[in-house]
């Protein structure tokens, strides 16, 4: 999907949905600190 020259709606949608269970993974590995400007960025993008 990332490298994926067409984007379709449905599997947009779907990333968007795995935002949330993303960042908690990546909470589990990271320090806090790290998401004080990283976690905006990631909202932000989304």
């Amino acid at each position: 999907m990332v490298g994926a020259k067409l984007l379709r709606i449905d599997d947009l949608e779907q990333v968007e949905t795995q935002i949330p269970v993303t960042l908690c993974k990546l909470e589990k590995v990271f320090p806090p600190s790290f998401f004080l400007c990283h976690g905006a960025l990631a909202y932000s993008l989304s």
